[in-house]
């Protein structure tokens, strides 16, 4: 699946008006994030699509410094969940790994929680390396459904395909077309 990604889509209305765009161009998966400052546009677009929301994956991102402890991470969730105002959320990721080590274990006990609670459908993390995901299964119950990861024709990224793999996760591209700088 192809996905619209909103990063850096700041101006008044612009992400509105690329989320309504592609949904109405056929795009069923947008990726935002808490620090993109734009869910709320996308939940807006989402909301005005004729598209069953059903039918629209939206994927949004824990930022890294809210990424400090449970409680931080259980305010954020909520926080994305009324920003967007579409219900669940389809894939929370951790957008990347916690610099503090000893607050990653509770920052993904939270999402975890975030997920039995039903709040979310699936949680993942971003830009986490083989080393990340090896320690993740010392500590974490459920293993992220996804590692999104910046894959594209000329970063290909083979060894980190595959632990992402092993670890349980689909690694899933950001950035697939190289941003259009190649």
């Amino acid at each position: 699946m192809f996905g619209l990604g909103v990063y850096l889509m700041k101006g008044p209305g612009e992400c509105k008006s690329a989320v309504s765009y592609a949904i109405g161009c056929g795009y069923r998966l947008i990726d935002t994030a808490m620090a993109y400052g734009n869910e709320s546009e996308v939940g807006e677009a989402i909301r005005d699509s004729e598209v069953p929301r059903e039918e629209i994956f939206v994927v949004t991102k824990l930022r890294r410094p809210h990424a400090t402890g449970y409680d931080e991470v259980i305010r954020r969730c909520q926080e994305s969940l009324d920003n967007l105002g579409i219900g669940k959320i389809d894939l929370y990721l951790v957008h990347a790994p916690p610099e503090d080590l000893e607050a990653r274990s509770p920052v993904w006990r939270a999402m975890e929680d975030c997920l039995e609670r039903g709040w979310v459908r699936s949680i993942g993390v971003s830009n986490y390396g083989s080393h990340h995901l090896e320690e993740m299964k010392s500590y974490a119950r459920i293993m992220p459904a996804v590692n999104q990861i910046e894959i594209n024709p000329w970063l290909q990224r083979p060894k980190l395909v595959a632990a992402t793999k092993e670890a349980g996760a689909i690694p899933m591209a950001y950035s697939p077309l190289a941003r259009g700088h190649k």
